[in-house]
């Protein structure tokens, strides 16, 4: 196997996206969006030639390795790897990806109204699933 096809592995199974909305004091509404993208395992243990693996194959798609990824060029230069990669299916967080995916695709609103209409929607991602894996579980039984 190359370098690139175990970063690719890796980065498939150890990748975690979130996205929540957080009451804020700070804000005209109330609450404030939080989005990042980070590492579930790669930085919690000494891992100094997986750690040199990653950072290496990243860096030639133009990506820096570091433990969260905050800001929306890192955000949507992880999305546009996912994308060219063909590895949005592959990934281990999927409920993590759709939602951090909706959030991207729909602002953030302004008003307290649509705030709760939009969070309805968001809400409803986890809900789907949910209904999926619980689906999946009963179609192919429990081992």
């Amino acid at each position: 196997m190359d370098d690139w096809s175990f970063a690719l592995g890796f980065i498939i199974s150890d990748l975690k996206f979130h996205a929540s909305m957080t009451r804020s004091t700070q804000t005209p509404t109330g609450f404030r969006l939080r989005k990042y993208i980070w590492w579930r395992t790669l930085f919690a243990k000494p891992r100094d030639g997986l750690l040199e693996l990653v950072e290496e194959q990243l860096e030639t798609v133009g990506i820096s390795l570091k433990e969260e990824y905050h800001n929306k060029k890192e955000i949507q230069m992880w999305f546009s790897l996912i994308e060219k990669a063909n590895l949005e299916n592959k990934l281990s967080d999927q409920l993590g990806i759709k939602q951090l995916k909706f959030v991207l695709d729909n602002p953030f609103p302004k008003t307290f109204d649509s705030i709760v209409e939009w969070a309805k929607e968001f809400d409803n991602i986890e809900l789907g699933y949910l209904k999926e894996t619980i689906n999946e579980v009963e179609a192919h039984g429990m081992e």
